[in-house]
């Protein structure tokens, strides 16, 4: 569960006519809990975290606000960080500084009593005043929803650089499954590749196939000389030994 605020029961009105449509997409999620009404994991929450890590996991054991963030940016084809840690964010996108936030943006806190520079929050940038600022997201009293935080918290606000192709939270996940898969794939020789060396081989075949063909004929003859030289060496092998016996004899 996020900190740093009170929720609200804010409308969906605050989202204005020109907002990001990744963010008019995240409203909808306003009221998703992380458990059902049985108290067990939300699967809504489990795809979401899916998305972005390629695996689903328990959402109420899971601090998702991350996942969430990034599911959301991924419907709408942005990439996300592909992290569960919310302080990923500080490093995607561009920097925006306060006089240039607009609603939509991205912004990031750290949480707790001290900045520890490890946990932290993330979601989508809504309004701000002079002390605080309202922001939209995931895990926030274990829920979707609005809810305040103090500027004192803000690590930093980043805006999305472009955006390619909605697609739907399948698309998304059929997305996640096939970058984790890519490795393998990749790994899997390409068929024109095969195929030119199979051609190379066959033309390198078809080259020598004359000299097969000549040797194939010419086969009974060369067996034939191999035949005579064995003879006449072990002619002259004879011929040696009994002149080196005739020689002995004589001395």
């Amino acid at each position: 569960m996020a900190s740093g605020g009170k929720n609200i029961k804010y409308k969906k009105s605050l989202i204005g006519p020109n907002a990001p449509e990744y963010l008019k997409l995240a409203a909808d999620d306003v009221g998703l809990k992380e458990t059902t009404a049985m108290g067990n994991s939300n699967p809504v929450v489990e795809d979401y975290i899916q998305v972005v890590t390629g695996k689903k996991a328990d959402a109420r054991s899971t601090p998702w606000c991350a996942y969430w963030v990034g599911a959301k940016l991924e419907e709408k084809g942005m990439p996300s960080t592909k992290s569960g840690m919310a302080r990923s964010y500080l490093n995607w996108g561009t920097k925006v500084e306060e006089e240039d936030w607009q609603q939509g943006d991205i912004i990031v806190f750290w949480r707790g009593r001290t900045n520890d520079g490890v946990t932290g929050h993330v979601g989508f940038l809504i309004a701000w005043d002079e002390d605080s600022v309202i922001v939209l997201g995931g895990n926030q009293g274990d829920q979707v929803c609005f809810q305040d935080f103090s500027k004192a918290k803000i690590l930093g606000v980043r805006r999305p650089r472009a955006i390619t192709k909605s697609r739907t939270i399948k698309a998304a996940l059929a997305a996640t499954a096939s970058e984790v898969a890519k490795p393998a794939v990749d790994a899997i020789p390409d068929p024109t590749s095969i195929q030119n060396h199979v051609e190379k081989a066959q033309e390198a075949v078809s080259a020598v196939q004359p000299v097969i063909d000549t040797i194939g004929a010419w086969k009974p003859y060369i067996k034939l000389g191999f035949s005579l030289i064995t003879v006449a060496l072990a002619l002259l092998i004879v011929y040696y030994r009994m002149e080196d016996a005739s020689q002995k004899g004589r001395t």
